[in-house]
């Protein structure tokens, strides 16, 4: 049972430095209600691109005024303005960075602006198994899951 408070106390502990860091970042931008704050904290380049990809189109829906990126992935922070003019900033965390806010949005999800563009995290989600169920795509996976974009026509068909 001891080992189970400490876990439980070190992820409240994360979780505590995740709501300091959404903060910092809700406070530094001066975000409004229409203002987006997207994480790409996934490994998988095919992930990261239709994170890209959609993003836009994310922010046209929800009528989204501008975005902040927040990435451990070099390949993200060297591209991601090539997708969006709506980018006030892109912000390269380190993993302790990352972490806290994975921790944060595992335990409740605190903000309607705050995305998490990954297939695997937080913890618990597991949307890599659905590729290639009835045809399933990376893209898909994205556009729908991630950012919810329903009905989902592909950008790369158009």
């Amino acid at each position: 049972m001891h080992n189970l408070h400490k876990i439980i106390n070190e992820k409240l502990e994360y979780a505590s430095m995740g709501l300091s860091e959404w903060h910092r970042i809700d406070s530094g931008y001066d975000l409004q209600q229409n203002d987006y704050v997207v994480l790409f904290c996934d490994d998988d380049i095919e992930v990261n691109e239709s994170g890209m990809l959609y993003l836009d189109t994310f922010l046209d829906r929800v009528e989204g005024n501008k975005v902040v990126v927040l990435t451990n992935n070099k390949f993200v922070a060297d591209n991601i303005k090539d997708y969006s003019k709506k980018i006030i900033s892109v912000e390269e965390c380190n993993d302790e960075q990352v972490t806290c806010l994975l921790s944060l949005y595992s335990l409740f999800h605190f903000d309607h602006r705050f995305r998490v563009v990954s297939l695997e995290k937080p913890h618990g989600r597991k949307a890599k198994s659905l590729i290639g169920v009835k045809g399933t795509t990376v893209e898909q996976l994205v556009a729908i899951g991630v950012y919810g974009i329903i009905p989902f026509r592909s950008l790369n068909e158009r």
